[in-house]
């Protein structure tokens, strides 16, 4: 056998010969080909559904986050319609624009007040109190500046003020009492909370003290009164028109009062005891 038929022989038998011949090696393996939906993109690949499927659910927890917080004061209020216990953002979303009711709060009490639109709706002059509590402002009549449900710092004349908005909104005929909002004046269990304890105990001597001088006006009755060099200034009230008292705001000097009880308003006379009918002073 020659050399060159060796060659052919050997090549023949090795699968290396000529170029157009198949090796007869394994062939390489191929990655299977995508099913229709992964090829029309309608399903994530199997190397990332874990991502995909993450991705999704956060998704939708946001999308039942921010439904509960909506629907939960609807449907709550169809079955207790004056106990809802709504946070600040919930109550927010009732201002006459993204809900077309409008609610407000005063001392931490929600209030529909949907009828007084053109007062508290988003053209109304009360604008600012709508969607929030803004007990401050009813006192202050700043409702751009002090919209806030803080009014700690308010000397008692003033918050007294913001209790009698809480009433006339609670005895107003067109409005409706809706729950309570978490705050200064309720925590997050509907609990009142300190700051309401006190503010209702101011409003409570107010109230008193209104009471003591419109029964005090009803009754007036001008004290008697005497003046000399030895005594000095005596003033008394006959034994059936009561005890003299300095009535704040009264333009008489000393009016008689059918009660012994002094208050803010009902003043004592220095130096005469709550009981005495007659009172004697220097003037000096």
């Amino acid at each position: 056998m020659t050399a060159e038929a060796h060659t052919d022989v050997a090549a023949s038998q090795s699968g290396c010969g000529d170029d157009n011949e198949p090796s007869k090696a394994s062939p390489p393996v191929l990655a299977s080909a995508p099913s229709a939906e992964e090829a029309r993109g309608t399903l994530p690949s199997s190397s990332s559904w874990l991502t995909w499927a993450v991705r999704e659910g956060v998704i939708i927890a946001m999308l039942l986050a921010v439904a509960i917080m909506v629907l939960k004061p609807l449907v709550f209020d169809k079955v207790h319609p004056d106990r809802l216990m709504l946070t600040p953002q919930q109550l927010s979303l009732y201002d006459g624009v993204r809900h077309r009711k409008v609610f407000l709060a005063v001392m931490g009490t929600v209030f529909d007040v949907t009828a007084g639109s053109r007062h508290y709706g988003p053209n109304g002059s009360y604008r600012g109190a709508a969607g929030r509590d803004a007990s401050r402002a009813f006192s202050t009549g700043e409702f751009e500046r002090d919209a806030v449900d803080n009014i700690s710092d308010l000397p008692a004349e003033q918050a007294a003020a913001v209790h009698r908005w809480r009433e006339f909104f609670a005895n107003h005929k067109e409005y409706r009492r809706k729950g309570r909002v978490v705050g200064s004046w309720y925590d997050a269990n509907g609990d009142p909370t300190e700051e309401l304890r006190r503010v209702e105990a101011i409003a409570a001597k107010a109230a008193a003290d209104q009471k003591d001088k419109a029964a005090a006006k009803a009754e007036e009755v001008v004290c008697n009164t005497q003046w000399s060099a030895r005594d000095g200034k005596t003033l008394w009230c006959p034994e059936s028109k009561g005890f003299p008292r300095k009535v704040k705001g009264s333009t008489s000097e000393c009016v008689c009062v059918p009660t012994v009880t002094a208050t803010n308003t009902l003043q004592l006379f220095p130096g005469c005891a709550p009981t005495a009918r007659k009172c004697h002073f220097d003037t000096d």
